[in-house]
C-alpha cells in the first residue's frame, strides 16, 4: 500500500511510530510482527510503538496490509495522525494545512485518489 510505504520508508521524516488498536476484525492482528502471544493479547486500545526503523517499516506495513483491525496511528514527530479501518479507508487528521497537504501531495503524486470534504463518523 502506497500510504505505508510513504510512511515507512520515511519519506515524510517520521521517526517513531505508535499504533493504537481500535477494533479487532480477526484474531492476532500483528502477528508477523509480535510474538504469538503479544499478537494474542491485543484488544481495544491496545498500543504497540517502536522506534527502530526495521520495525516501523515492519510494523506499519503490517497494519496497512492485512486490514485485520481498525486502528490509530499516530508518528513521531506528528506532523498528522491517521485513522484507518479494515475496509481500507483512511483518514488523515492534521493540525495545520501545510501538514496536511504534504502527505496529500505525496500520496496523490502515487495515485492515491483523495476524496474531498469526506467527514467520518466515529
Amino acid at each position: 500500500m502506497v500510504i505505508a510505504t510513504a510512511i515507512a520508508e520515511r519519506r515524510i521524516g517520521i521517526q517513531e511510530v505508535t499504533i493504537i488498536i481500535d477494533k479487532l476484525v480477526v484474531d492476532s492482528p500483528l502477528s508477523g510482527v509480535l510474538s504469538p502471544a503479544a499478537a494474542d493479547s491485543l484488544t481495544h486500545n491496545s498500543a504497540v510503538s517502536t522506534t527502530t526503523p526495521d520495525e516501523v517499516t515492519l510494523l506499519v506495513s503490517e497494519a496497512f496490509t492485512y486490514n485485520a483491525f481498525d486502528f490509530i496511528l499516530i508518528p513521531r514527530p506528528k506532523p498528522f495522525v491517521v485513522y484507518s479501518d479494515h475496509d481500507g479507508f483512511v483518514t488523515f487528521y492534521a493540525n495545520t494545512k501545510s501538514h496536511l497537504n504534504r502527505i496529500i501531495d505525496l500520496l496523490t503524486a502515487q495515485g492515491v485518489k483523495l476524496v474531498r470534504d469526506w467527514k467520518r463518523e466515529l
